[in-house]
């Protein structure tokens, strides 16, 4: 995400180029292929098969794209993941409610893939961007890739629960 820089004139463009991704399968939105780091390789040019860093790479950006929308400061916050930008969304009191907040993180935990996580992910970013809370893209792009990696089974669970761990029930202010 460090490539793309809101005070840049052509910021505009280049974030609807991102949005112009969004629900399209990695590799398909040739609009995004240039803040891309991942190149496709020989197996998605020989056997048309997805590689997880270009999935997680394409979804990390389009999410990027409909949280940067409209903001003069960058909303990549190293270090903040999910779980943390929900507490502070009602730590803030940001004027949204906290059951709200706990469906919306509780569908992004609970998916099943890394398209899901993606899906669940842009419905969140809306209020987040309102809030004016940003997220650590670069961990993200790592924890989609992750996601729903065969090779670590394991991985899911662990971003679930540091997620989880950030996002502490108790220690959050009640709405009414």
């Amino acid at each position: 995400m460090g490539r793309l820089r809101p005070q840049v004139a052509r910021a505009g463009a280049h974030l609807a180029a991102l949005r112009s991704g969004v629900g399209r399968q990695a590799g398909t939105a040739p609009a995004v292929w240039p803040f891309s780091r991942t190149r496709i390789g020989s197996q998605l040019r020989n056997t048309g098969a997805l590689t997880r860093d270009l999935v997680a790479e394409h979804a990390a950006l389009t999410v990027f794209g409909v949280h940067q929308q409209g903001r003069g400061t960058t909303v990549h916050t190293p270090g903040l993941s999910p779980g943390s930008a929900c507490r502070l969304l009602l730590v803030r009191d940001a004027g949204v409610d906290r059951t709200a907040i706990e469906r919306r993180l509780g569908a992004s935990l609970t998916s099943l893939d890394t398209g899901e996580l993606a899906q669940h992910l842009r419905g969140l970013v809306p209020l987040l961007r309102r809030a004016g809370i940003g997220l650590d893209y670069d961990g993200l792009r790592q924890a989609l890739r992750r996601w729903d990696d065969r090779q670590r089974p394991d991985e899911q669970s662990r971003i679930r629960s540091w997620w989880d761990r950030d996002f502490p029930m108790e220690s959050t202010p009640q709405r009414s």
